[in-house]
């Protein structure tokens, strides 16, 4: 992709400076690359706004602006290095996610924004300087899952984002010899929110529960008649998203891989969400699958058992506490080089609180804490009186290792303490495992992360921080619902004096 070289005003004024002085003038300024393998401190002898110049024991070095984190007095503003990169990814988060996060973040870095279309026909975001000069460019490329990590792989894209994990021959392509796992632990793999389907049916239906396997029936045209699964002796008409969209990736992923394999030829592809609803609305013996963002009290929304048998409904919550079986965590992949700095803020954001509330606006789930709908009873004799659970939700695998997601969650649990909302209440993590010793285990080791990253928040002298443990039976969770995790660990928040 070209990109417009233009400087802003402040910039040639701080180029002239630089270059007009001497190096008595320079100043110490460290250099971090955005991958974090190379760290260099030295005096910045110059910037133009794509190069900077810093001279160090090894000599002078000139480094890409766009691939480098700026710390110190003498750097430039954010807004000030140029940068071009390409997003590839599921169309709906293409279309409404993302344009809503560029216009946040530009707000953020103190640019104006304009969309247009690139040579190529995608869509085309700039930022601009308040002169009118263009500080980023970033292309939104459309694609299916395995294109949008092939662009990543390939180096066409900066970042691929997809409803879907990377495969570990895909990893294995980003990272020789590596796999998923290794994707992860080198933060090529981020979770930016949650998506989820929404099973809808037709008001004669006669069902408001289907196991997955049921659902998997009906999609691939072996299940035809809804007397096969409890329901009236009615034809199933059946609607879904068009292949490519994240709602048919999730479809393909959580519903029919290891069951019934294809959709089938009689069901109808639809390109948008309201479609399958409209669909579904005007055939009252139809069923149709959507994403979340549809989620409203006048549809006919089927609950999906989760893996013990037990009928859960989809919401907001569900989803956030990984009880409901049809979601799947948004993830954002990027190339195994430097990211432009801009392309890293991108990111930084999307994953900060106020990204978060963008993907809420946008119809996704986001990380952020959130209180349960309905008052639940903690395990006897494990968090005092008074005490109400919050959706976050943390897994311990079997290596005692916390992925992606909920290392992101536990963030946005620190920010929810520092925000002062939880003064003079009780922070208690509550593990679940085979024993309560174990739980008690995995409570502390979510607590440990908790801290070593938010030193401050341990220091806060007004909100009481505990753990306990519970039998994964004692919480009426039975093992298959945590699938291959060691213990999960909840959040309740009960009055300090308690």
């Amino acid at each position: 992709m070209n990109m417009k070289k233009s400087l802003s005003t402040l910039t040639m004024a701080a180029l002239a400076f630089w270059m007009g002085g001497t190096a008595a003038i320079a100043q110490e300024a460290r250099l971090k690359s955005t991958d974090g393998l190379t760290d260099f401190t030295g005096e910045l002898v110059s910037f133009d706004g794509e190069t900077y110049e810093l001279r160090t024991r090894m000599g002078l070095l000139r480094i890409p602006a766009n691939e480098v984190e700026c710390i110190g007095d003498p750097c430039p503003q954010v807004n000030e290095v140029t940068s071009s990169f390409r997003i590839s990814g599921a169309p709906s988060i293409l279309r409404f996610v993302v344009p809503e996060l560029l216009d946040a973040y530009s707000l953020e870095v103190d640019t104006d924004i304009n969309r247009g279309q690139a040579a190529s026909g995608d869509l085309l975001f700039q930022l601009l300087s308040f002169d009118g000069d263009v500080v980023v460019d970033v292309e939104l490329a459309e694609a299916g899952a395995g294109q949008a990590i092939a662009s990543v792989l390939d180096g066409s894209a900066a970042l691929g984002v997809t409803t879907r994990q990377i495969s570990n021959a895909e990893a294995r392509a980003l990272l020789p010899g590596g796999d998923s796992r290794t994707v992860e632990q080198r933060g090529l793999e981020r979770v930016i929110g949650l998506d989820g389907l929404v099973v809808v049916v037709g008001d004669d239906v006669g069902v408001d529960t289907l196991t997955i396997r049921q659902l998997a029936g009906i999609l691939s045209g072996r299940v035809t008649n809804w007397s096969a699964v409890g329901g009236s002796d009615l034809p199933i008409s059946a609607f879904t998203r068009e292949e490519g969209s994240e709602v048919r990736t999730m479809v393909d992923t959580l519903v029919m891989q290891g069951r019934s394999g294809q959709i089938g030829a009689n069901v109808i592809s639809v390109d948008s969400n309201e479609g399958v609803v409209s669909a579904v609305n005007t055939f009252p013996n139809s069923i149709g699958v959507a994403s979340i963002a549809t989620l409203n009290d006048e549809l006919s929304v089927i609950s999906v058992p989760d893996a013990c048998g037990v009928p859960i409904a989809p919401s907001t919550y569900s989803i956030k506490t990984e009880s409901y079986p049809l979601s799947s965590p948004v993830f954002i992949y990027e190339s195994a080089g430097a990211l432009s700095i801009h392309a890293r803020g991108l990111i930084d954001f999307a994953q900060s609180a106020e990204g978060q509330r963008v993907m809420a606006r946008t119809g996704y789930v986001d990380l952020l804490p959130k209180p349960a709908p309905e008052a639940g009873a903690p395990v006897e004799g494990t968090v005092g009186a008074g005490a109400e659970r919050f959706s976050t939700t943390i897994d311990i695998n079997q290596a005692g290792r916390i992925d992606t997601r909920d290392l992101s969650e536990i963030g946005h649990l620190a920010d929810f303490i520092r925000s002062g909302q939880l003064e003079g209440q009780q922070v208690t993590l509550l593990g679940l495992s085979d024993t309560p010793d174990a739980g008690t285990e995995a409570a502390q080791r979510v607590l440990a992360t908790l801290f070593e990253a938010n030193q401050d928040i341990e220091e806060n002298l007004t909100i009481g921080f505990g753990v306990a443990g519970a039998t994964l039976e004692q919480a009426g969770v039975c093992a298959p619902q945590i699938g291959d995790a060691a213990a999960r660990v909840q959040v309740w928040i009960n009055p300090l004096e308690s």
